[in-house]
Formats: structure tokens, sequence, C-alpha cells
């Protein structure tokens, strides 16, 4: 089944090396669960976590679309074996596991997407095979979804609002990692995707030279 190739983004470990973190950070515990392909999540407080993360996209997916997070800082760093990437420092609300309300939200917003990404794999035999291509016929599969369904349900409202982020950028730039790994609620058990791209870049960076 190709839905599992968006898995890719979470199998190769944490991008950013303990070293990296800014000794402003350093006291900070990382939280149970927080170390990820591109980020570490900090406890500033039970309330409040701290995000170190190299994926743009995904500062740009909590700052300026979620709006559930502030950049609050930005280094240049050196990885022992990935060499130099910036860090972009996020403050923003704890997230929390699922609950069975979101749990069952988050499941049928991962069986929707599959459906759309399995049938984009299906169809791309008309396109040249490639990740570009791939990524152009899940999009445009969405935009079918988008105008039989009206956005009543929680999957396609959200599935709508990532479709208009992605918008903002070209199909080569990023890589699907949309699971149930990458969902969690807010304190008001609002579902939240946390992180359902990753950079292509960094991706081709980490895979390329572990």
């Amino acid at each position: 089944m190709r839905y599992a190739d968006i898995y890719e983004a979470g199998r190769i470990g944490t991008g950013i090396h303990k070293k990296e973190i800014p000794n402003k950070f350093k006291h900070l515990p990382i939280i149970k669960g927080g170390i990820g392909t591109t980020s570490i999540i900090l406890e500033k407080d039970p309330e409040t976590v701290i995000m170190l993360t190299k994926d743009g996209i995904k500062k740009d997916w909590l700052v300026h679309e979620l709006k559930i997070a502030e950049q609050i800082g930005y280094y240049d760093t050196r990885h022992p074996k990935l060499g130099d990437m910036p860090i972009y420092v996020l403050e923003m609300p704890r997230l929390y596991p699922l609950g069975p309300k979101t749990r069952r939200a988050a499941r049928d917003l991962i069986k929707t997407f599959q459906e759309i990404y399995n049938k984009a794999w299906a169809a791309q035999k008309s396109y040249a095979f490639s990740k570009n291509k791939q990524n152009q016929a899940v999009i445009d599969l969405f935009y079918k979804f988008f105008d039989q369904y009206n956005e009543t349900n929680t999957d396609e409202h959200i599935l709508s609002q990532l479709v208009g982020f992605l918008a903002n950028y070209n199909v080569d730039q990023y890589s699907w990692d949309l699971r149930m790994g990458n969902l969690m609620q807010d304190r008001d058990e609002n579902l939240i995707i946390l992180d359902p791209i990753v950079d292509r870049e960094i991706l081709d960076v980490f895979t390329n030279r572990r």
C-alpha cells in the first residue's frame, strides 16, 4: 500500500543533536515523546513548551497557519553529521495525547487522507514517476474531494486548511508525514496536526548523510 510512503520521515531519528541546543535552553527537560525527525520539544512550564526545529515549513505551519506558536529565536548550528543548518525556536502551548473523542476524529482524518493518497498513487500512471508528480496528483484529488462534499466534518475542514497552506509551496518542496503519531490535541480537546508534511530538502539531507 503506497500510503506507507508517508512514514518515510518518521523513521530516521532526530536531526537535532543535544549539542545544538542553545545554552539558554539546556536546563529545560525534553518532554516525553518530544524528540522527532527535525525537532526537539522542551518543557518551559506545565502549560508551555519550547520547540527547536530545523523544518521551516513546520515553523510556517504552526506560526502562520495554525497560529498556535510564536517564533522567539533563530540559531545557526552545526550538527556533527548533518553539517550547518539553522534552528527555529518556537514557543507554544503544550499539546496532549489524543483522547477518545479526538482519537476517533484523527482516525477519520487519516482514513480520508489515505483514501485520497492511494487513489492518487493508482492514478499516477498518467504522470511521470516522481515524488513531485505524485504530490501534484494528491493535491489534484484533494480539490476534487472538496468539490464533492461540504466542509462539515473535522477531516474535511482540516484537510482543506492543509491544502490551502500547501498552495504556498511547490510540490517538490515537501514530503507527506500525515500519520497518527503527528496528531495531538490541545487543552480544549481540539485536534491538532503538529506536522503534516516535512521539508523535502531537510529530509534529503538527513537520509543522504546518515
